[in-house]
């Protein structure tokens, strides 16, 4: 396993994208020519206007926003939250198998009076970030670590709040959720100044490294009052970190059949990774999500598969058995089910994965087996 000393390196490397341009080879410009005709320097505005929208809109989709209402009532509002900009150019779930994988990123809940932002899923050695702010973000560059504008224009008594993880150097079988952030306690550090890669400013920092995050909470004022120190630490608090499994980087998550026919007695095994992440972007960490495995299920019946349910699915084919072929995951990466082909007549049989939690319950996965 790498040292805690490489993975702390690791996390004040965010690396920028492929794309970025060598600034420092660039040959210096030629001075610029006489202004061109009225008609045409009309046009050149147009295009450079076309092209800084598009930046824009480039480095914002470089996060998923959630950004929360304004304050209403003494009770608190939650924040909303918009779809994730994250690209998937899939089309379909990935096998389990697949070595094109990512890393999800961490996630801050966002309470009354906070924005959030977590980055995108990230390739193996790249960090994973998210911040919360008592301000609105300001548009960041895709690559950077830190929300630079946001620190820049904090008030005296504003906070920022980031973390940065690299989960890749870590194995899957210490997982899923294998650290404990207990240790993250803002009252026990020491303020400092800002440093070299961070704007210049009157402010202050508190740094705290709890195994594998790199916390740092920014002060608009160089003394922060115990209030402002406890308002951020409310919110540190919400702090979940993703899972050190490798999430698939396009598609769902799904799962897969080792073979798709076969005949009375043959042994199948219905396998897929974990999903942990919920639809608000938080994550299950409870280790009672299971994923189960149901054999020849009416399509119209799939919302009674819940175990939650009073009611009875019927079968997809009336002649045959529906069957509960069994249940495979909680505290792991992949789920693996093995089942026997039963004692049903040849054709088309519905596999449907269901993942089911403490609380909640989704269709996963919809395979069809033949029997011949």
């Amino acid at each position: 396993m790498p040292s805690l000393d490489d993975h702390f390196d690791a996390l004040t490397k965010v690396r920028p994208p492929d794309a970025w341009p060598d600034l420092g080879e660039r040959d210096p410009r030629q001075l610029v020519p006489p202004p061109p005709p009225i008609p045409r320097r009309i046009g050149v505005a147009a295009l450079a206007l076309t092209v800084a929208i598009a930046g824009l809109l480039f480095v914002s989709r470089a996060f998923t926003d959630r950004r929360p209402t304004a304050p209403a009532s003494p009770a608190g509002n939650a924040p909303t939250s918009e779809p994730s900009t994250c690209k998937d150019s899939s089309t379909g779930p990935q096998p389990s198998g697949s070595t094109d994988a990512v890393y999800l990123a961490p996630y801050l809940a966002g309470g009354e009076g906070w924005y959030t932002l977590s980055s995108c899923p990230a390739p193996a050695r790249d960090a994973t970030v998210a911040w919360a702010s008592t301000i609105p973000f300001e548009t960041e560059h895709a690559a950077v670590a830190i929300p630079t504008n946001a620190i820049a224009a904090l008030p005296p008594d504003g906070i920022v709040i980031t973390v940065e993880t690299v989960l890749s150097g870590y194995d899957p079988a210490l997982g899923p959720f294998p650290f404990d952030l207990s240790g993250l306690r803002l009252a026990d550090d020491t303020k400092r100044p800002p440093n070299e890669e961070e704007p210049p400013g009157d402010y202050a920092v508190l740094e705290v490294y709890s195994e594998p995050a790199l916390v740092r909470v920014y002060f608009g004022t160089p003394s922060a009052s115990e209030r402002l120190i406890d308002s951020a630490q409310r919110e540190l608090d919400t702090l979940q970190l993703p899972p050190i499994c490798p999430a698939p980087a396009q598609g769902g998550y799904g799962a897969e059949l080792s073979k798709d026919q076969g005949a009375l007695g043959d042994l199948v095994t219905v396998s897929g990774p974990m999903p942990f992440q919920r639809e608000d972007g938080s994550y299950d960490t409870s280790g009672k999500t299971r994923m189960i495995a149901w054999w020849n299920v009416s399509e119209e019946d799939w919302p009674y598969l819940s175990s939650f349910s009073t009611v009875r699915p019927s079968p997809a084919v009336e002649t045959s058995p529906l069957l509960r072929l069994g249940e495979g995951g909680g505290d792991s990466c992949s789920f693996s089910i093995r089942f026997t082909v039963p004692d049903v007549p040849s054709g088309d049989y519905p596999i449907v994965v269901l993942q089911e939690g403490s609380d909640s319950s989704a269709i996963e996965a919809s395979l069809t087996f033949r029997v011949t």
